[in-house]
């Protein structure tokens, strides 16, 4: 899970939900607003990984022979290896938390699961169970399963019964349980957090307008809820009565937004699109555009090779194996380390259509000693996959910074 493309989905989420919010959440077409939730979030994650065909995206000047594919940077310090970046760590961070949240979210389910099978069950209709147990003290639905305790059975069956019949007929369940493993893997995200909530609400309007609908008193409904409003003791995957804001959903129920304004639907869509091409073109961007600080010096094409083509060579098992390869052959020359000799040493190399490595040179030096040894290093690597365009194998130009760095202790140490 890429941090850049953790970003991109974070973006179009954010400009999504502002765009619902203003447009759409005050208005009462319950079933466009969750389909435009449920697609906005959806198309949020696929739209940074589409790529767009080349007439919806603008063209970058690029200088190709000035352009470089540049791998990680490699850190050799006089005292230990360091291939571990900031970006791996991040990456790290991630998976760990969508672990932690996907943990919890296996935890929640399997109780409702546990809870199912331990208490008889009641067929109000084909493929829908009602399960009355004291345990329960507000009635939720989740998949086929409708929980009520019994005072509520007794008291107000047919309200809360076709309240959460509707929960079923609806198969809010699914979404719930779409947005939740989403939520897993942007647990960082406050906005997907905030989706899921307007989920819910809309959720919760739907069964409302079901109840007012079914020819029910909304009133004597209206004072149910408020009832209801206090008992909470279920996890938040499934789908409860008093779930809500309770001022929000009263309000909801008497309200009716004009036709027209379910072309405001519109309006999101068009944000996503136009995310959809910024991203297009900022990868597009990412791919022509130099770095200052490394290209001070340009390749030529004495070498006949492309500098970006439809696949990049590889190394086997990926850019962190070579980094790590370099890494654990690259020696600190002593002579270096006692004239306290340190720098960033850019050394350029041809992938050859064979994967071997060929025209290793320096493209910006520190010293001969360390250009000595990062050169050497290069040379030593075993072969590449072999980049391709249009199906051949082709010869690639690269680059890799190698970082030599003094341990500061060491520094110290030398000045005493």
């Amino acid at each position: 899970m890429e941090p850049v493309y953790c970003f991109q989905v974070a973006l179009t989420l954010t400009a999504v939900f502002i765009s619902y919010k203003l447009f759409l959440s005050k208005d009462s077409f319950h079933a466009l607003n969750r389909a435009a939730i449920l697609s906005g979030v959806a198309l949020s994650f696929v739209l940074p990984l589409v790529k767009l065909p080349d007439f919806l995206t603008f063209e970058v000047e690029s200088q190709m022979s000035e352009t470089v594919i540049e791998l990680g940077a490699v850190i050799v310090s006089g005292d230990f290896v360091n291939s571990i970046s900031y970006t791996d760590v991040l990456i790290y961070i991630i998976l760990i938390g969508a672990s932690v949240f996907f943990l919890r979210f296996l935890i929640s389910t399997a109780t409702i699961l546990v809870k199912a099978a331990r208490n008889r069950k009641i067929e109000i209709e084909k493929g829908t169970d009602l399960i009355v147990s004291e345990s329960v003290k507000s009635p939720v639905s989740w998949l086929r399963y409708i929980f009520i305790n019994s005072d509520d059975y007794r008291n107000n069956p047919r309200e809360i019964l076709t309240h959460e019949m509707a929960h079923i007929h609806y198969r809010h369940t699914f979404d719930l349980i779409f947005i939740d493993l989403l939520c897993c893997l942007q647990w960082f995200n406050p906005v997907i957090w905030l989706f899921r909530r307007e989920l819910r609400s809309v959720h919760e309007f739907q069964a409302d307008a079901a109840v007012v609908n079914s020819g029910i008193n909304a009133k004597n409904y209206q004072i149910l809820l408020i009832k209801k409003a206090a008992g909470r003791n279920w996890s938040s995957v499934v789908s409860s009565l008093n779930h809500s804001n309770l001022k929000n959903r009263i309000a909801m129920m008497s309200k009716k937004s004009s036709k027209s304004a379910a072309f405001k639907v519109l309006l999101p869509i068009a944000v996503t699109a136009c995310l959809a091409v910024t991203f297009a073109n900022c990868n597009n961007s990412m791919l022509a555009t130099n770095d200052d600080k490394i290209n001070e010096k340009s390749f030529t094409n004495q070498d006949d090779a492309y500098v970006i083509v439809e696949e990049m060579p590889e190394f086997p098992g990926g850019e962190n194996a070579v980094l790590m390869y370099i890494a654990e052959n690259v020696v600190y020359p002593e002579e270096a380390k006692a004239k306290d000799i340190e720098g960033t040493v850019y050394v350029k190399f041809v992938v050859n259509s064979e994967g071997k490595i060929e025209n290793v040179t320096t493209l910006r030096g520190v010293d001969p000693l360390l250009d000595q040894e990062a050169i050497k290093v290069i040379e030593s690597m075993p072969e590449w996959i072999p980049g391709r365009q249009s199906g051949k194998p082709v010869n690639v130009r690269m680059q890799v910074p190698i970082k030599f760095q003094l341990a500061k202790e060491n520094q110290s140490e030398d000045k005493e």
